[in-house]
């Protein structure tokens, strides 16, 4: 698990850095179904980390590229999931099923 001082100084807590983190154990502790919602959302981070700057200055064009539209569209969704509360818990069955309908919904563009 990475941390990242960029995120806590954001107030993104916990500031775990979903791209530079990786769980070895993974398959063998998540359903294929979980694994692939957790691509997802590490490819939305990635996606929109590599466009971050053009999207920043403006010089990103909607329509352009679908891969960064997805990940513009679903970044708030994406972001509020890995959020919480210092004192906030979570059980592992509603934070699975959550991760999995962030994707399912349609983003309202």
């Amino acid at each position: 698990m990475v941390l990242s001082r960029k995120l806590a100084t954001q107030g993104h807590y916990p500031a775990v850095d979903v791209i530079e983190s990786l769980s070895r154990l993974m398959p063998d502790v998540t359903s294929l179904e979980h694994q692939k919602a957790a691509g997802q959302l590490r490819e939305v981070l990635a996606t929109h980390r590599e466009a971050e700057d053009l999207i920043r200055v403006g010089a990103y064009v909607r329509g352009t590229d679908a891969k960064v539209d997805y990940a513009v569209d679903h970044l708030d969704r994406v972001n509020a999931f890995l959020r919480q509360a210092v004192s906030a818990g979570s059980l592992f069955d509603q934070t699975e099923r959550h991760l999995m309908s962030l994707f399912e919904k349609p983003v309202s563009a």
